[in-house]
């Protein structure tokens, strides 16, 4: 078996070199794949070896015998042992350098580091051993068959974003006081509008400031705020914060009646979940005793479904040069992507393994790529430059797979931790790919976070920010009588958090709804409030002349916390969670698009149609 996989990996048929490099591979403790990751390594280094010869496997040998050399445990106490990348449990004790003629300060201590073979086969075995790979631990539209691999060898699928990727280049560190005061403006006088259209007609219809005492009712529309960064949102701590044209930016606080209600919240709601930055609705008086009685709250007017011609969904599901009435397969993963012991990036291998098995017209690959806050990176236990790694690990073995895979295209979205991106402000220019190692621009293309894209006729929208995890620890649920049921709602079930928490995200409109950040996560985020505008959902056909802002089909909420799979009336919302978390693999997520009816396509032609992805999309978590 070794041998059949040392002759795959080195795609050698030569008997005499695959016996050496069986060789090495048993002298020195390395499973195939390691020694196949050494290899790469090595003739990165050195390019004048790129060939496999006798000439360059005996450096390659010599090399390792070195690299053998150096992690042997010292029996004096005067050596410095240096790591190796992928080996990250030989710990040595760090210790200050001194002159030959100062004695040493170092004590060897009683356990000693661990053998380099010893650690890798621990390293090894961890991951191979882990339980279940492959099995599918959650399932929505179960009753829908998995779409087949793209045997093809060209893409069948089109790829448009909504948004030019230029536009995410901006310079983060020029940010004017006055622009983030309009931007936050601007989302307020932009909901008051929608607010204003609804209720077009009715008599006795304004929108006032809540700052001003009158003994008459009033809407007013504002931002939640807290007191203080360090409070928590409850019943005496809601502020609501107007905009310059509706309330000269007052912040008036706000308290809620014993009768007070909610409007437009799904049935079985039983209240409105409040957090810091989400706008909302509020009617009531300013009696002059220095708060805003609230009578009903209401959400944000919905924005409508995207829709497309019926032409041009026919020809995309049913031609024979695209998905010949085949349903259409996409895969999600989210960084990190190596076990917190390592950089060996085994869940990776094994995830280009199941694109390999499961040949997807389309791989959504979410960072971090090159996690920052790796415990091994944190330490500076690397022995590569961070572009290197990353072209070794990822770039080289993302393309390795597209050999096999060759109708399938990549989506590469970076996150704010990834260590290779010049840009850390959200919202996030795309990941360079110069020198990189990744596929061809036209099999991989890199785009902005947040991001909104048409695969075919279906629109995702992608937050590569952990929305959920930071939503959850700031929201204030107010039980409140509801005013009215959406009958076009779905019940939701009142103990379903993630689900409420998606539903807010598509209520705000925006793929980061708060504000400000936590302050446990503000130094990681780098919220750049002037460009808030690019976070926004994304301008799309609704079956009008003009174009408007739409909701997604797929909306992707990657976070830490358990995968899950929700449906928001028309959206799916996804959390595939993380591929390696800890010293555990992860999951993903597959998704098996299947068309809609040729007939029905055939009959509304010349009519724009919602995409009603939720009752054809099935989708899987998968464990890696």
């Amino acid at each position: 078996m070794a041998s059949k996989a040392i002759s795959k990996l080195f795609n050698s048929s030569d008997e005499t070199l695959n016996h050496e490099l069986l060789a090495a591979s048993k002298m020195h403790h390395l499973p195939p794949e390691e020694l196949f990751y050494k290899w790469e390594s090595y003739t990165f280094n050195n390019p004048s070896d790129k060939l496999l010869s006798i000439g360059s496997l005996r450096n390659f040998k010599l090399q390792l015998q070195s690299e053998a050399t150096q992690n042997t445990p010292a029996k004096k106490t005067g050596l410095n042992l240096k790591k190796r990348i992928n080996q990250p449990n030989q710990s040595t004790p760090l210790r200050v350098l001194q002159s030959p003629n100062t004695p040493s300060s170092y004590t060897p201590t009683n356990d000693s580091t661990p053998k380099p073979t010893q650690s890798s086969q621990l390293t090894q075995y961890s991951f191979a051993a882990r339980k279940n790979p492959g099995l599918v631990v959650n399932t929505v539209n179960g009753h829908l068959n998995v779409a087949p691999g793209n045997s093809a060898f060209d893409s069948r699928v089109e790829l448009n974003s909504t948004m030019p990727i230029a536009n995410f280049k901006y310079r983060y560190m020029f940010e004017k006081l006055s622009e983030r005061s309009a931007v936050l403006d601007d989302r307020i006088d932009y909901f008051a509008n929608r607010v204003k259209e609804l209720y077009k007609g009715e008599a006795n219809f304004d929108i006032g400031d809540p700052s001003t005492v009158n003994m008459s009712q009033r809407i007013c529309i504002g931002r939640i705020c807290k007191e203080t960064d360090t409070t928590k949102l409850d019943d005496d701590s809601v502020i609501l914060e107007t905009s310059k044209s509706l309330g000269s930016g007052a912040r008036v606080p706000i308290r809620f009646s014993d009768n007070c209600r909610v409007r437009g919240v799904p049935k079985g709601s039983g209240g409105i979940r409040l957090f810091p930055g989400r706008i909302i609705g509020v009617l009531g008086i300013n009696r002059g005793a220095g708060y805003f009685g609230v009578e009903e709250v209401f959400t944000m007017p919905p924005l409508s479904p995207v829709r497309s011609p019926a032409s041009k969904m026919l020809g995309q599901q049913h031609s024979p040069e695209r998905l010949a009435s085949a349903p259409m397969s996409v895969m999600v993963a989210t960084g990190p992507y190596t076990l917190k012991d390592d950089l060996n990036f085994e869940p990776f291998d094994a995830l280009m393994t199941q694109v390999e098995k499961r040949k997807p017209d389309v791989i959504v690959l979410l960072g971090p790529f090159i996690d920052m806050e790796h415990p091994l990176i944190k330490k500076g236990d690397i022995d590569l430059l961070p572009e290197d790694l990353f072209k070794m690990r990822i770039g080289n073995r993302l393309t390795r797979a597209f050999e096999v895979a060759k109708g399938c295209t990549a989506i590469i979205v970076p996150s704010v931790n990834d260590l290779i991106t010049p840009h850390v402000a959200f919202p996030q220019f795309a990941l360079p790919r110069n020198n990189m190692g990744l596929p061809a621009k036209e099999r991989c293309k890199c785009i902005s976070n947040p991001t909104s894209f048409y695969i075919n006729e279906v629109l995702f929208g992608v937050s590569n920010i952990d929305n959920v995890m930071h939503m959850r620890g700031q929201e204030f649920f107010k039980n409140l009588i509801a005013a009215d049921e959406e009958q076009d709602a779905q019940p939701v079930a009142l103990k379903d958090n993630m689900g409420g928490l998606c539903r807010d995200i598509i209520d705000q409109q925006i793929y980061y709804p708060l504000f400000p950040p936590p302050k446990e996560y503000s130094s990681n985020l780098n919220l750049d409030v002037s460009h808030l505008e690019l976070a926004s959902f994304p301008t799309g056909l609704t079956g009008k002349e003009v174009a408007a802002k739409v909701i997604p089909d797929i909306l992707i909420v990657p976070s830490v916390l358990k995968h899950f799979i929700k449906k928001v009336d028309q959206t799916i919302c996804i959390n595939p969670f993380m591929a390696a978390k800890g010293r555990n693999a992860g999951t993903f997520a597959h998704l098996s698009i299947h068309p809609m009816s040729k007939q029905d396509l055939m009959a509304q032609e010349g009519n724009f149609i919602q995409h009603n992805l939720s009752e054809r999309c099935r989708v899987d978590i998968i464990n890696i």
